[in-house]
């Protein structure tokens, strides 16, 4: 082996080295290098509802998010929430840990815009999400099979766990006022940052 070709491979070598330290240092990046776990990655929120063994129930699932934002869907179990025609509930949360943003209703079972009245939504309380929504009785008088009513959407602000909880007013009503009967499913959220 000449002097040369023991250099490049000498070279070869101290790159590869040097490579090698530089992804053994970073592997644990987020936390100080101490562990294994990227911390960034694994911010975020994790909502799993009680169970039920309720036949008709509206239950809070998890519906996307990103690491500093959750958005929870107040979803109906699909095959047996027919003749649905306007919803009201009010959740609580726990405001050291999330922060309300907004309520989505565009991809509500009620319909869209024509078919519905802009869904009411309250949040004076702080910890409390008060919304309403109705489909528009001058364009239809006929209830729907529902599943998911709305998407509320909050910033993640702290770290923790707590019980968003269905309080007060919750209805589900048919195009003659009538309650239709339905369980009422809380959830526990889990947050990151």
């Amino acid at each position: 082996m000449t002097p040369l070709h023991f250099a490049r491979r000498l070279a070869g070598a101290l790159v590869a080295l040097a490579l090698l330290t530089t992804v053994l240092a970073c592997h644990g990046a987020g936390d100080g290098g101490e562990g294994a776990t990227d911390e960034f990655l694994n911010r975020g929120a994790d909502v799993v509802s009680f169970p039920t063994t309720a036949m008709t129930y509206v239950q809070l699932v998890e519906d996307g998010g990103t690491p500093t934002q959750v958005c929870i869907a107040v979803d109906g179990f699909r095959n047996r929430m027919t003749d649905v025609y306007s919803a009201a509930f009010s959740v609580t949360y726990d405001q050291t840990l999330v922060s309300f943003v907004s309520v989505d209703d565009s991809g509500s079972c009620l319909g869209g815009s024509g078919s519905t009245l802009p869904t009411q939504v309250n949040t004076d309380t702080p910890g409390l999400v008060v919304v309403g929504m109705t489909r528009d009785a001058s364009v239809t008088t006929t209830g729907v099979t529902c599943g998911s009513l709305a998407t509320l959407c909050f910033d993640i602000v702290g770290e923790g766990q707590f019980v968003m909880r269905f309080v007060g007013n919750l209805a589900l009503l048919d195009p003659t006022n009538d309650s239709l009967p339905v369980e009422w499913v809380d959830a526990t959220v889990t947050t990151r940052r």
